[in-house]
């Protein structure tokens, strides 16, 4: 019998997407792999020399997605950490050159709902006003808050009511004299769902659009202790069956319809914390690794309920690209225990 060679059948292929959670993993300096951890079992019958045949199980099927993760991202590093809880602190807020720009009349006391201002112009009922010193302002000395109604101007005027993102008053210690300037801000039309927002198309919906929003300014999303900043990439139009803002990233937590969406002058910081325990539902990710070949065909694998099983490692050095390598294991689904959590598909 003749061997035949079918060239078309040789696979050489190279990784056209890597998603974890919906979210892509981005470029990696190492082949990302996969590898399934097969267990067999084989009786040894007294006098057979060897197994026999049509005797062999198999008692376990690990799968085992293996990458390195170079582009860095909170969302994306809480993935070697798998249970850990991601936060981030506010940017501050973009001024709005055509709106409220003034200084504190007095001292308000932490939690306070009013601010007595130097002078009321240019502000009206829910704008956003930012507070915090003239010199050297940072994430922790300033904060972003709502205008309520609009009194009168002076330590002995009825100020400006507020509230701020997460429904009571001034979270940070402020100094009389103190800025208080409007910035950008709206809120959203309609929530945000986990993956939502990244340039696959899936848009979020403002009640308004700020003014002068363009691409590659930066938008916050959240309150405080669930912020997150994205840079935007599309900007559509207003409502909630508008077409919204397009951003650079899925988003990695909820958030409701209603929660304030500032425009902000950086990106702030992100913080991931740790609490080893059991895990939630909601840690376990569905990976999927596509593969394109030489002649366009595609090879899938799907590995689902998938957690990070290494000891994350990170390296320091102006000598190499530094990156965290990932194993993310699949765990077998509990209404069907048996069925190995894996599924190939070749084009």
């Amino acid at each position: 019998m003749a061997t035949i060679i079918v060239p078309e059948d040789i696979y050489y292929g190279t990784p056209a997407s890597l998603l974890v959670g919906g979210v892509e993993v981005g470029a990696t300096v190492d082949p990302p792999t996969i590898a399934f951890e097969i267990t067999h079992f084989t009786p040894e019958f007294q006098g057979a020399r060897g197994p026999v045949a049509r005797t062999r199980g198999i008692s376990r099927v690990i799968p085992r997605a293996n990458f390195q993760l170079n582009e860095f991202s909170a969302s994306k590093l809480a993935w070697a950490f798998a249970g850990s809880t991601i936060s981030a602190s506010g940017a501050l807020g973009f001024p709005d050159p055509a709106g409220l720009d003034t200084t504190l009349a007095a001292d308000p006391a932490i939690a306070a709902t009013n601010l007595k201002v130097t002078a009321i112009t240019n502000v009206a009922i829910n704008d956003f006003v930012l507070v915090g010193p003239t010199l050297t302002p940072t994430d922790s000395n300033t904060e972003v808050v709502r205008v309520l109604t609009v009194g009168t101007a002076g330590a002995g005027g009825t100020g400006l009511d507020i509230v701020s993102d997460t429904g009571g008053g001034m979270r940070i210690d402020h100094a009389n004299g103190e800025n208080v300037k409007e910035v950008f801000g709206t809120t959203l039309a309609t929530p945000i769902a986990v993956g939502a927002g990244a340039t696959s198309g899936t848009s979020i919906k403002l009640t308004a659009i700020p003014a002068g929003l363009t691409v590659g300014h930066l938008l916050r999303v959240g309150y405080f202790g669930r912020y997150e900043s994205r840079t935007v990439t599309f900007v559509g139009t207003a409502g909630a069956g508008g077409t919204g803002v397009i951003v650079d990233q899925a988003y990695s937590l909820t958030h409701a319809a209603g929660e304030w969406v500032i425009r902000t002058s950086g990106l702030g910081l992100s913080s991931i914390e740790w609490t080893p325990g059991r895990l939630g539902s909601g840690v376990y990710k569905d990976c999927v690794l596509t593969g394109e070949g030489l002649d366009g065909r595609q090879l899938i694998v799907d590995i689902y309920n998938a957690i990070n099983t290494s000891s994350p490692e990170l390296t320091f050095a102006d000598t190499e690209i530094t990156g965290v390598p990932i194993t993310l294991e699949g765990n077998y689904d509990p209404l069907t225990p048996r069925k190995v959590p894996f599924r190939l598909r070749a084009g």
